[in-house]
């Protein structure tokens, strides 16, 4: 029981990052069982297992080293989706297409105008490159625009994002 009377519990779960191949991480989060969702909680690393073997475990090494560990891999998850979030927003709309609901209907966004996604042809693709760097690859992107959302990628995140030249 949290203080405003609602029950609460503790799950754990596996999570395999996109941005690092052959990472696990088990993260524990809190859980409302009233609501069915997450309370808002911070999450917090209970253990990371990385590629060559090396294990780090809250009960082995204490709670805030692999809480440390969690962080710097989420951390670098984060900015990935941000400069992707960028970048699906800078692109013209000739590569995107319209969202539709499982009826087929349009979706619309808050203020009513219709969402659209990247067309698969023109999906942004990155290497992660160490120490949470990242090359971004956009297939199909005209000059111009690759000047404007490298701009915004520089201006945002620095040298930790790139996008490379278009391939002609």
């Amino acid at each position: 029981m949290i203080g405003n009377g609602t029950m609460t519990m503790l799950k754990v779960q596996i999570w395999r990052p996109d941005t690092h191949p052959g990472h696990v991480l088990e993260v524990e989060w809190e859980y409302d069982k009233e609501t069915g969702r997450d309370t808002g909680r911070e999450h917090r690393g209970v253990s990371v297992l990385y590629p060559d073997g090396t294990y780090i475990h809250c009960d082995k090494h204490g709670r805030d080293m692999a809480h440390q560990y969690y962080q710097k891999l989420h951390a670098e998850h984060v900015v990935k989706n941000e400069a992707i979030k960028l970048i699906i927003e800078s692109l013209p709309s000739w590569m995107t297409k319209p969202m539709f609901d499982s009826d087929g209907d349009p979706m619309l966004d808050v203020i009513g105008q219709p969402r659209t996604t990247v067309k698969d042809k023109h999906k942004p693709k990155f290497d992660h490159i160490e120490s949470g760097r990242y090359e971004f690859n956009v297939p199909g992107i005209d000059e111009a625009t690759h000047r404007d959302v490298a701009a915004k990628l520089k201006a945002k995140f620095g040298d930790h994002v790139v996008l490379l030249e278009p391939i002609s």
